[in-house]
């Protein structure tokens, strides 16, 4: 079971930046709007580290990184595409 928690926690990780915004937005701290967009621009930074992390561990060069990189930043983005369009 500990195997699983270890290997799974990087999803809870992943999560605790844009968390931060969000509650940074409910509290008040800043608008809505802008801990929406924030959580957004977080929620793609944590993509792209998790890509440049993968091509540094694989040792994939320059069009390696970058296509690591920018296949994780594609995947998220279609995600929320897709949650956008069926919720609206």
């Amino acid at each position: 079971m500990r195997d699983v928690a270890r290997h799974e926690a990087s999803l809870i990780e992943a999560e605790l930046l844009p968390l931060a915004a969000l509650l940074l937005g409910a509290f008040g701290v800043i608008s809505a709007h802008a801990a929406l967009w924030a959580a957004f621009g977080v929620g793609l930074a944590v993509l792209a580290a998790q890509g440049l992390v993968f091509a540094r561990i694989e040792r994939l060069g320059t069009l390696g990184t970058l296509a690591v990189v920018g296949t994780n930043l594609a995947l998220g983005l279609a995600l929320v595409a897709l949650k956008v369009f069926v919720t609206h």
